[in-house]
């Protein structure tokens, strides 16, 4: 079988290729549901969100601190938010401004003291292993977000960093009771408290709002692809079109004029900020499906899950969809590969700049330019080797973390009702056969 380069999946992993055949991974696409809204805006929703994130802000003179417990209240608004898409739109016209005009150093160093505070209340030591793993991914996900915060926050950025906030409170939570995460039967709250975080972040994080299948019908994409097994770039091209201007839009968040946006460190600017919030997203879905997964990393464990009754069907494919997105985009973030011509180790970051600094304009219009994508990346076999080195640290089990994601993965393919779709059209039995077959 023919290696395709489904150039759809690389930009939304971002990490330039993911070189596998697409009736593998074609399983965890989905087409965007679409929610009809027929709710009349009330615009005082987002006045009294707006106002929670304001009230968190003490300004005096050159002196702000933040309250991130505060700003966190935001999330009990925003279930009123997304039943219109008036007041959600409204809402991300305030978030977008500045959290204190003039003072963007001001706050940046402010929201990075309020994460280092909220890193030091994690506790250092939790005995239970499910439980330390919450832990450390929170962890995980405050310390990048405070090396990454601009030196100009929005308040669509403290909203993130609020809610992130929230969820380092609930993962202190359950490392005083880890039955929360090792009882699904208890798991009421974690999951809630998830799935809140989750929503809120869909509304207050520009990441979690792109889907770069939205309107494309993956059940007919496969069978197109089905009729030529190879691949062949007339049987994509379409599809590269429909994805087209979502592509472009992701793009926009990772650049500047023209160039992936990220410091000579490579710690900061618009990309790392990115993945941040992919972090955030990432971490609200694994902490829903952590009571669900088992401790005994077997496969035919993963399978068991699709069986429990527990786990409520109560999202889409679009969940499934975002999350392996943000899943390839912070794994590859750490991969590093060998480099024959510099007999060095280098960051895939080095390599994936190059890729975008040099096909912008072509990733801005995918749909006319996908060959210009597929030729360069033919070209540099390095692209190659870094995504499948990041596939690798996701399905294999050995690897860290790889287990929870995983087991995220399979809680999500259950709770969107997607598990007989996706196996049949993998053509296998069960979950770990799939995994197996990746």
């Amino acid at each position: 079988m023919k290696r395709l380069l489904p150039i759809i999946l690389i930009i939304a992993m971002a990490i330039g290729l993911v070189s596998c055949s697409l009736e593998d991974v074609g399983g965890f696409m989905g087409f965007m549901s679409k929610n009809v809204y027929g709710i009349k805006a009330n615009m005082q929703d987002v006045q009294d969100a707006t106002k929670k994130i304001d009230d968190a802000v003490t300004v005096d003179g050159d002196d702000i601190t933040i309250d991130l417990d505060k700003a966190a209240k935001v999330i009990d608004n925003i279930g009123d938010i997304t039943a219109s898409p008036q007041k959600k739109e409204e809402f991300q016209k305030e978030l977008a401004k500045p959290v204190a005009e003039g003072k963007g150093a001001e706050v940046q160093s402010a929201l990075q003291s309020s994460i280092t505070t909220v890193i030091a209340e994690l506790p250092a030591v939790v005995e239970d292993e499910k439980a330390k793993e919450v832990v450390d991914a929170i962890k995980v996900v405050l310390d990048k977000a405070k090396e990454s915060i601009s030196d100009n926050p929005t308040k669509a950025d403290l909203a993130t960093v609020a809610v992130i906030n929230d969820m380092a409170n609930l993962a202190i939570e359950i490392a005083a009771d880890p039955e929360m995460v090792n009882d699904p039967d208890k798991a009421v709250k974690v999951a809630d408290r998830g799935l809140s975080a989750l929503n809120t972040l869909k509304v207050v994080s520009e990441v979690a709002g792109v889907n770069l299948l939205e309107g494309i019908d993956v059940s007919a994409m496969m069978s197109d692809l089905g009729k030529s097994r190879d691949g062949e770039d007339d049987d994509l091209q379409k599809y590269f079109a429909m994805a087209s201007k979502n592509v472009a839009k992701l793009v926009s968040l990772i650049t500047k004029d023209g160039k992936l946006d990220i410091s000579e460190d490579l710690l900061s600017g618009k990309y790392k900020w990115v993945l941040s919030q992919a972090r955030a997203v990432m971490a609200s879905y694994e902490l829903m499906a952590k009571p669900y997964i088992s401790k005994d990393k077997d496969l035919k464990n993963l399978d068991t899950i699709f069986t429990d009754s527990r786990i409520k069907r109560n999202l889409t494919p679009d969940d499934l969809i975002l999350y392996f997105e943000c899943v390839m985009m912070t794994t590859a973030d750490g991969v590093r590969v060998y480099d024959e011509e510099h007999i060095d180790y280098v960051y895939w970051i080095t390599e994936f700049k190059k890729f975008v600094d040099n096909n912008y304009e072509a990733l801005m219009d995918l749909g006319n330019r996908s060959k210009e994508i597929t030729d360069y990346l033919d070209s540099h076999p390095l692209m190659k080797d870094l995504a499948e080195k990041a596939m690798d640290e996701v399905t294999d089990i050995k690897e860290e973390g790889s287990w929870n994601k995983l087991g995220t993965i399979a809680v999500l393919i259950a709770k969107a009702n997607w598990d007989k779709f996706l196996l049949d059209v993998a053509g296998v039995s069960t979950f770990s056969e799939l995994v197996e077959k990746m």
